[in-house]
């Protein structure tokens, strides 16, 4: 992770390698450069909260506060004890505010958070930096994203409360 102060961050290009050094101090080549441009991120998302059904965890949030960017989408993230690191719930952000996690188990503890994703528009430079304001997802050149910070951390023990079914064929 490379974090950035706000100075660095506006109308900046960025470009990254990476070199690799082992335990015998051996280094890799410089890996292929990547160049981005950051972007400023939009609000995280407010009021999250959830409800959990028989059958799924049902996660409702507000859009954030009016503000200059228009948010596209969001992202639902999700954690529990055993695997500190969040997961992404949906690879593509649901346009809606409302989630349903129906990939959970009773009385484990989870965390969830949500955050908001802009799509800022393609920039292009000429060359010999093409590779301006995009990212890469399973091989495809795809459209930059940013996300939010997170929304507020909802820490969720599902519990079975649910009578079963009644008999039935009596």
């Amino acid at each position: 992770m490379y974090s950035l102060k706000k100075k660095d961050t506006g109308n900046k290009e960025l470009i990254f390698a990476v070199i690799i050094k082992d335990l015998k101090n051996k280094t890799s080549n410089l890996s292929e450069p990547v160049s981005i441009k950051p972007g400023i991120s939009p609000p995280p998302p407010k009021n999250v909260n959830f409800s959990v059904y028989e059958d799924k965890i049902l996660l409702k949030w507000e859009k954030p506060e009016k503000s200059s960017m228009v948010v596209e989408g969001f992202r639902i993230y999700r954690w529990d004890e055993g695997n500190p690191f969040p997961i992404a719930l949906n690879s593509t952000p649901v346009k809606t505010t409302i989630f349903e996690d129906r990939n959970f188990i009773f009385n484990k503890k989870y965390f969830y958070t949500v955050r908001s994703v802009i799509h800022p528009s393609l920039k292009y430079v000429p060359l010999p930096y093409p590779f301006l304001f995009f990212s890469i997802r399973k091989g495809k050149l795809q459209g930059s994203e940013i996300e939010s910070e997170n929304s507020p951390i909802l820490q969720i023990i599902p519990k079975d409360t649910f009578p079963p079914k009644p008999p039935q064929g009596l």
